[in-house]
């Protein structure tokens, strides 16, 4: 069976089973994500495994959402969360090889900040340079993502957008931003709020608006 298989592979089949179980929810995003193995690490379970797991979902080889509307302030408390947990569990690390476990998975989970913040300038910055959210458009399904489903490749789109703005509108600089953060077309077609259109210039508003994204 599976698993027996995973014991043969000197894995713990009831982690293992716990995670995928998880991941195969209908509904799921990275806030799930971060307050399980929050829960994961004050159960005990083998850091080993969480580290893995949050490797994963940094390479984005996990969904970051499926099904479900999250909005910032809730996966920035999940992130800060698991944070926290990590933390703590570093203070109390028994030997050293658990303490680096600890800071490897620090490492995948993200910079963190203000995500409430960060969606809300963004919307303020459209609003005051008057962008209108036209059905059909790049402008309005980013604006539909910001409303429904922040995550972390919103900073690398709003990166992608200002290097469209400094060159004159250009396709090419949007998606080599969005690449080398590993953000594809592909990626973003299969959102649950799909990001489909070109973006747009606004010749007429573009010093103003690559000034107020860089602030």
């Amino acid at each position: 069976s599976g698993q027996a298989a995973l014991v043969a592979g000197g894995l713990d089949a009831s982690i293992v089973s716990k995670i995928v179980d998880l991941e195969n929810k209908s509904s799921w995003t990275l806030m799930h994500r971060f307050n399980s193995c929050a829960e994961a690490i004050q159960s005990g379970d083998d850091l080993r495994y969480v580290y893995v797991w949050l490797r994963f979902s940094a390479l984005r080889q996990l969904t970051w959402q499926r099904h479900y509307n999250t909005q910032p302030r809730h996966l920035t408390g999940a992130q800060e969360n698991l944070t926290s947990t990590l933390a703590r569990q570093f203070a109390r690390a028994k030997d050293p090889i658990e303490a680096q476990y600890v800071r490897m998975c620090l490492a995948n989970v993200g910079k963190g900040g203000n995500g409430q913040r960060i969606r809300d300038d963004i919307l303020h910055i459209m609003h005051r340079h008057k962008v209108k959210e036209v059905k059909g458009t790049w402008m309005e399904e980013w604006h539909q993502k910001l409303h429904n489903n922040t995550t972390p490749d919103d900073i690398h789109i709003c990166e992608a957008y200002i290097a469209f703005l400094e060159n004159g509108g250009s396709n090419h600089h949007y998606w080599d931003v969005l690449g080398k953060a590993g953000v594809t077309r592909e990626r973003l077609e299969s959102l649950d709020r799909p990001i489909v259109q070109e973006p747009e210039d606004f010749p007429d508003k573009r010093e103003g608006l690559i000034k107020d994204f860089y602030d």
